[in-house]
């Protein structure tokens, strides 16, 4: 019975995981994150910029790779920005009003209502790979056996995520708090699929982590 259920989550994955174009969502459930302690006495809007001034390689996310392709001279599945179907730079600015409204960080905070403060900072760095699995290639060419003998298959991974410059400016751009930049760098074995589709849920996962991380740190400081 336990293997027909995991088939069964085999096909509905091979639907999801399949079709044409960009498909990829910056998303994760925040519907359990707790308010904090308390709340920092500012209505704010979030307007964090697209930084690539480090190039494509590392910034943000790399343009010039595919989602399973050569990096640091090892075959990888990256999280590559040409299957998002999302503008990343948009997402990650809802993610954080999002994040923060759950935790009540602050006393509002929105993507474009006119509010004397901003949280403004440059997201430098957006970018999950973890190392390709000939196992489970070859395992997939099997159909839902392979495919579900190798579903528990990890490779390592490393996903990175930094804004720079983080800090709150009034409406005459003055700086009236200055957090400096925020980076997280989550390394661990990954479960993995033989397409390279999996990465970019673990890239969410991280999303998460790193916003929870990122609103201790505000709170805190």
């Amino acid at each position: 019975m336990k293997i027909v259920a995991n088939l069964m989550v085999l096909v509905v994955l091979g639907f999801v995981l399949t079709g044409c174009g960009p498909t990829r969502r910056i998303i994760y459930d925040d519907s359990e994150i707790l308010p904090m302690d308390q709340t920092l006495p500012y209505s704010i809007n979030i307007d964090i910029m697209d930084d690539r001034s480090n190039g494509d390689s590392l910034s943000t996310l790399p343009l010039r790779l595919d989602r399973e392709d050569v990096f640091d001279d090892t075959r990888r599945c990256l999280n590559a920005e040409n299957e998002y179907a999302d503008i990343v730079i948009e997402k990650i600015n809802s993610s954080l009003v999002s994040h923060f409204k759950r935790a009540r960080l602050f006393e509002d905070v929105s993507l474009d209502d006119d509010y004397e403060f901003t949280l403004k900072g440059e997201l430098s760095t957006f970018f999950g790979y973890q190392d390709f699995s000939w196992g489970t290639a070859i395992a997939a060419n099997f159909g839902l056996i392979g495919a579900l003998f190798s579903s528990g298959n990890t490779t390592p991974g490393v996903i990175t995520i930094e804004i720079k410059n983080l800090r709150i400016v009034d409406k005459e751009r003055k700086v009236v708090k200055k957090y400096g930049d925020f980076k997280r760098v989550y390394s661990e074995e990954y479960p993995i699929d033989a397409y390279c589709w999996y990465i970019f849920s673990h890239v969410n996962d991280a999303l998460k982590k790193f916003n929870e991380e990122l609103t201790e740190f505000i709170s805190s400081n």
